[in-house]
């Protein structure tokens, strides 16, 4: 049975040597992102890194900028609103769990009043309960009601973890840099090496 890689083959399709290879390269690391796209998609012959790390890293600065200029009144009524969020989360799915597991517990209920036909059924009784028994622990569990902070605490805590996205966003954006320099690299040593017009793109799968 051919797979999405062959069936141009198995079919009797033309397929060259150059197009049999750039279509298999989808597979790999440097062209994973182009896994899903049509098998006649060119392939291109560099790649631009995405922004978004660096994007975000720029939303994270401005925020220490911003909460550095926040006035205690300011702080304050930030502080009190992120509260007020949390706590509407929290009654929320408080509120949800306790539907689930009023579910859970209506049919577990019923499995554990069930009769097992003979004694070879009794084991999936058994498993019934377990699969209950186990979502309830999951989806039954709720974190603890959130705290208001302290204006102070508010601003020294978001002002912290600010700075924490500002280091990470900066790390991945160079990461992300990285990787795209590398599957630029990777696929123009492959169409390189492919009969062919060197650094040719694929105009068929």
């Amino acid at each position: 049975m051919p797979t999405g890689y062959t069936s141009a083959i198995y079919d009797g399709k033309p397929t060259s040597f150059r197009d049999f290879a750039l279509l298999c390269a989808r597979g790999m690391d440097a062209l994973i992102t182009m896994r899903d796209d049509p098998p006649d998609a060119p392939i291109p012959d560099s790649f631009e890194p995405s922004n978004s790390h660096a994007e975000k890293e720029q939303n994270a600065l401005a925020r220490v900028t911003a909460l550095v200029r926040m006035t205690d009144e300011e702080t304050q009524r930030s502080a009190r609103e992120e509260y007020l969020e949390n706590l509407a989360r929290w009654e929320s799915s408080s509120h949800e769990a306790k539907e689930i597991v009023g579910r859970y517990n209506d049919m577990l209920r019923q499995v554990r009043q069930w009769t097992p036909p003979t004694a070879d059924h009794a084991g999936l009784k058994e498993m019934m309960v377990e699969q209950i028994e186990s979502s309830i622990k999951h989806d039954g569990w709720v974190p603890g009601k959130p705290t208001e902070s302290t204006s102070e605490d508010w601003r020294v805590a978001t002002l912290e973890l600010a700075r924490k996205d500002i280091a990470y966003h900066a790390l991945e954006w160079e990461k992300e840099k990285n990787r795209a320099q590398a599957r630029t690299q990777w696929v123009r040593q492959l169409k390189g090496s492919l009969p062919g017009p060197a650094g040719e793109a694929a105009d068929s799968g």
